[in-house]
């Protein structure tokens, strides 16, 4: 099953109004509904919790993904379950 971007678009917009009626009831947000809603407020597009691979994170935070392998090898940086 495919998905075009527009069809994406209304599916995470209707997915945003779910998390505004649900702070409406008086109900406490997931860590990940509070980073979109925060991301959102902030102006950006892209609420990316966890970085999929290196090469993301790296984006992310603005270095290189050379320098992020350099840091896993000579830090000990922790990894939650697999993720960046």
């Amino acid at each position: 099953m495919s998905i075009n971007s527009e069809a994406a678009e209304n599916v995470l917009q209707k997915d945003l109004e779910n998390v505004i009626k649900k702070v409406a009831g008086g109900k406490t947000l997931t860590s990940a509904e509070r980073a979109r809603v925060e991301a959102l407020a902030a102006g950006s597009q892209d609420s990316t919790t966890y970085a999929k691979n290196l090469v993301q994170l790296a984006e992310i935070l603005g270095v290189t993904r050379r320098t992020l392998r350099r840091l896993r090898l000579t830090s000990r940086i922790p990894l939650l379950s697999g993720r960046f």
